[in-house]
């Protein structure tokens, strides 16, 4: 995990996906407070870390966890974005006219956008120079999925690296077999016309998983690339795509949230949609069937048979029916976490660590429910955060960590 201080408004970093079986490796937050000691009257920033660091992905030197944070930095200089992907970690820190990207960790699959050298791991942080600021580029904000990094423009231009193996980054048919990118590249989108082959995409919100991406643009189109085996790109077949290919059935999208093979959006109307995997319930719809018709000789036979992936986004009818607007959702490897208007939290799916927070009960769910302990207070501003098999919640820009649950193990929770 890594906290970051110094300032006053509240920053939040995005948790990555983990390529491990029992949790995350890192979650990422960030908040900006006061410091009690100021010199030359400027703010002090500090980041602290904590959880899983075998792979140096906690930046402070050691191939070791620490169950409890410790801090690796301090600067003056202001701290705009942390991620937090399996094994890495990145942080965009310095004023809004020259911001500095850095990363740290494993870098194997090119993850930490640096060239490809003998070791691939930093055991400190190291600014990633193909990403240095220019008169007409500047990074804004950065993420990370499984291992791989994305960074996101002040122009709203998308940049991608790291695994490559599924065509998870979209790069295009010229990345086809190549399985790791060490730079920095720029999503290429796919469009229909010639006369719009050259028109540059401007995101608004991206989801990266560990084999595939979503990403929503600026007028709430969604889009989807990668691997495809269970419809999670929501393209309505399983074929894998290698550019950013816009999802029709689903329009107005506001929020995204990916999980191991599973998807969920929320529109301009609040209410959630999910698609990919239904296994273990975590699409939130219940128990689906399609019917199978047979026809013998005159005789036709009907069955039903279970649906077990849903290719195009379905409106989850159980926050639709009951008139609940959603604020956030976020998706685990095999389960989903929602928050409504009023601040409640919903969980289902897989509950077999405990992820759906209801206590002694790790079954699953097929239907979202409502956990048993009550908010603290009516507000717009909870998120969701979720890493593998741990979800959390943000309240009003902090980390609410009396109610942590789900695996814990070496995560430092």
């Amino acid at each position: 995990m890594v906290s970051v201080r110094g300032g006053a408004t509240p920053v939040h970093g995005r948790a990555g996906r983990s390529n491990g079986v029992v949790g995350p490796k890192t979650v990422a937050s960030a908040t900006r407070t006061k410091t009690k000691l100021r010199l030359d009257d400027k703010q002090e920033y500090s980041v602290a870390v904590w959880g899983r660091g075998d792979e140096f992905q906690l930046g402070n030197g050691e191939q070791r966890s620490r169950f409890r944070p410790i801090t690796m930095l301090f600067t003056k200089t202001r701290i705009t974005s942390v991620a937090c992907g399996s094994k890495h970690t990145l942080v965009v820190l310095g004023p809004s006219h020259a911001p500095r990207v850095f990363a740290w960790g494993e870098g194997q699959h090119g993850q930490l956008g640096i060239p490809k050298c003998a070791s691939m791991h930093a055991m400190h942080p190291v600014e990633i120079q193909a990403l240095a600021p220019t008169l007409t580029f500047m990074i804004r904000e950065v993420g990370a999925g499984g291992d791989g990094s994305w960074a996101l423009t002040a122009r709203k231009e998308l940049l991608m690296w790291g695994d490559n193996a599924s065509e998870q980054l979209g790069l295009g048919s010229s990345f086809r077999n190549v399985d790791k990118v060490f730079v920095p590249k720029a999503l290429s989108p796919n469009w229909d016309t010639t006369e719009m082959q050259w028109r540059t995409l401007s995101i608004a919100k991206i989801a990266l998983g560990r084999k595939f991406g979503l990403a929503v643009d600026k007028y709430g189109r969604l889009f989807g690339w990668g691997e495809n085996h269970y419809g999670q790109l929501g393209v309505g077949d399983k074929s894998q795509r290698n550019t950013p290919v816009l999802v029709e059935t689903l329009q107005h999208v506001q929020h995204i949230a990916v999980g191991l093979q599973h998807c969920a959006a929320i529109d301009s109307k609040r209410q959630l949609w999910t698609w990919g995997d239904c296994s273990d319930g975590r699409l939130g719809h219940g128990v689906l069937y399609t019917e199978v018709r047979t026809v013998k000789g005159d005789t036709i036979a009907r069955s039903r048979k279970r649906v077990d992936q849903l290719s195009e986004p379905k409106c989850v009818e159980f926050f639709r029916v009951g008139l609940k607007e959603l604020n956030s959702v976020e998706c685990g490897d095999r389960f989903t976490v929602a928050v409504d208007r009023h601040g409640m939290a919903w969980t289902w799916g897989s509950g077999i660590f405990g992820q759906l927070g209801r206590g002694s009960d790790n079954l699953s769910a097929e239907l979202p429910t409502r956990m048993s302990w009550a908010p603290i207070q009516r507000t717009p501003s909870w998120q969701t955060h979720v890493k593998k098999n741990i979800p959390s919640i943000l309240l009003n820009g902090a980390l609410f960590s009396p109610r942590f649950w789900g695996v814990q193990q070496a995560e430092g929770l």
